[in-house]
């Protein structure tokens, strides 16, 4: 079942992103980046997005009363994907490493993009760091296309990230449950 966020999920949803950060990205990202992300920096963060219900739509699903994943969206963060057309983007989407390979990703993306296509937030787009193969091919089976490759500074470090877009997402995702 996916559910709207709210500021009572902070901790699970930081504990979420925490576990899936430091499963996939050692060896891909900086290490001094990697070593930011704590729980300690993530749950006032994701209270605080919760709390001002101003920063894009939270959605989180659940398995065994536990939240196992969360996406989130909301208008391009940047020029990145708005300078390619986008008018939304999936901003996160974690599954717990624990929970992976149960289509918790799947059930969490569709959702999201329909979302996404009801706000008016169509064409729609998401960043993925270069290297994180299972991503890339993840967003390839939901109809997504490569776009542009670039390098982004962050605090900590600069990182690779592609640029994903959904031109029509109803016409290119015919496995939408």
């Amino acid at each position: 079942m996916i559910r709207r966020a709210v500021p009572g999920d902070a901790a699970q949803i930081a504990a979420v992103q925490v576990a899936a950060w430091r499963a996939t990205y050692p060896g891909l990202i900086p290490e001094a980046l990697l070593a930011q992300m704590t729980l300690a920096r993530q749950v006032p963060r994701w209270r605080a997005m919760l709390s001002e219900g101003t920063d894009g739509a939270h959605h989180v699903t659940e398995l065994a009363g536990r939240i196992a994943g969360f996406v989130s969206t909301g208008a391009p963060r940047d020029d990145t994907l708005g300078g390619l057309g986008a008018r939304g983007e999936i901003r996160a989407l974690y599954v717990h490493p624990d929970c992976v390979r149960q289509g918790l990703g799947r059930q969490l993306f569709h959702p999201a993009a329909a979302g996404l296509a009801a706000r008016g937030m169509a064409p729609f787009g998401l960043r993925v760091i270069a290297g994180n193969d299972r991503a890339a091919a993840f967003y390839r089976r939901l109809g997504g296309r490569p776009v542009t490759t670039q390098w982004a500074e962050v605090t900590g470090g600069r990182l690779r990230e592609t640029a994903w877009l959904w031109e029509d997402y109803g016409a290119t995702n015919s496995s939408r449950p």
